[in-house]
This record gives C-alpha cells, sequence and structure tokens, in this order.
C-alpha cells in the first residue's frame, strides 16, 4: 500500500505544513490547477463544514496551499501531523474528521488500484490523448522537448486503438474497485485516471506514499 519517499522527496515537491494550533490540526488543501480541476474546492468547503459541524471550529485550522506535485494524486490534502491524502472527495471528508482530527487515527485505505489507475495517464494508452493534443508540435519539435516528457509522449505512437479500449475497459474495472473499497456503489462519478477515484494516505517526515 505504501512506498518510501525521503524528505527530500517531500521538500522538492513543496509540501508545506505550517504549525499546528495549539492542541489541534491544520488542514491544507490543494489549489494546483490538477487540483482544482479534480475537486479541490469542494473538498476545501466540505472540510470548512464538517470542521464546523464537529464543534472542531476552535482548534482545527482549514486553509488552501500551492501545489505539492503531486497530480496524480488530486485532490491532496496535508494535514499538520505530516499525513497527507490523495484523491479525497468531499464525501470522505466527514470521515477523516470524525476518524482523525477528531478521533486521532489516521484513514487508511488499500491505495493500489488508485496508483494503477493514475499509471494509466503515463503508462498505458491514455497517453494518447496527450500525443493528440500535440501532435503537430510534436512531429516537427521533439527533440526540443524534455527527454522524459518526450518519451512519455512518444509511447503513444506504440499503441494502437484496440489498447485505448483495453485501457478504458481496465480503468472500469479499476473504477469498480475503487468504488467498493470506498464503500460506494457503481463507479464514481469521474472514473478519469488519478481524479476523483478514491483516497489513499502518505507519511512525510519519515513519509510513505
Amino acid at each position: 500500500m505504501a512506498d518510501e519517499i525521503t524528505q527530500n522527496d517531500i521538500y522538492s515537491r513543496n509540501v508545506r505544513v505550517a504549525p499546528t494550533p495549539a492542541g489541534g490540526y491544520r488542514v491544507t488543501v490543494c489549489a494546483g490547477t490538477a487540483c482544482v480541476f479534480a475537486g479541490s474546492m469542494a473538498v476545501y468547503d466540505a472540510f470548512v463544514q464538517e470542521v464546523q459541524t464537529a464543534g472542531l471550529g476552535d482548534k482545527i485550522e482549514v486553509s488552501i496551499i500551492g501545489c505539492h506535485g503531486l497530480c496524480s494524486m488530486s485532490p491532496v490534502v496535508v494535514l499538520s501531523d505530516e499525513t497527507l491524502y490523495g484523491h479525497l472527495r468531499p464525501q470522505d471528508v466527514g470521515k477523516v474528521v470524525e476518524e482523525h482530527l477528531k478521533g486521532g487515527a489516521p484513514v487508511e485505505m488499500d491505495y493500489a488500484p488508485f496508483r494503477e489507475a493514475a499509471a494509466l495517464l503515463y503508462d498505458g494508452p491514455f497517453v494518447a490523448e496527450r500525443l493528440a493534443a500535440i501532435e503537430d508540435f510534436y512531429k516537427v519539435h521533439a527533440d526540443a522537448m524534455q527527454p522524459h516528457v518526450r518519451d512519455i509522449v512518444g509511447n503513444a505512437l506504440t499503441l494502437s486503438a484496440a489498447d485505448a479500449f483495453r485501457g478504458e475497459y481496465r480503468l472500469r474495472a479499476i473504477a469498480r474497485a475503487a468504488a467498493r473499497l470506498a464503500g460506494l456503489q457503481g463507479e464514481p462519478a469521474h472514473p478519469r485516471p488519478g481524479v476523483r477515484a478514491g483516497h489513499g494516505r502518505v507519511r512525510a517526515g519519515n513519509p510513505t506514499l
């Protein structure tokens, strides 16, 4: 469920959390482009509402923070105890407030299906969508692109239409598995790779991802 990353990784990804309010937590919701697109402002609103409903307004501060560089985990929320929640949806927030912010026990989940969905963006057929967006530029200026980005986008040239359908079928299966893990019925409302597919948890300090 978790991979080790170093403290330097945390710093290089711009994960910064202000000091914890006296006797409570600080909740920072990412407002980077990918997170906003994935619904982070609705997550922010849900935290504000749930914190007030739980009577924790004097112990919990909810704020917005810049990009963490963890776009494949959007929307991202970081707590001042160095816990990070990825793919968090508004309907998940009540559980986090009740069990973690109020009860002191971070909410954990098998992250494997969500990681596999996110990987489809870079290692699977969905990368063809990136090529389609810049294909004319790629044909003329591929040598001028950042090598890692060029390799990711260029991989789409090896894919077929059948690969695209297989990727879509796999994504639907992952979405169903993620929904079951999250205790939902059916598929998530937005079963796109890395977007609203559920949530995981990582630790910073001695972090796990």
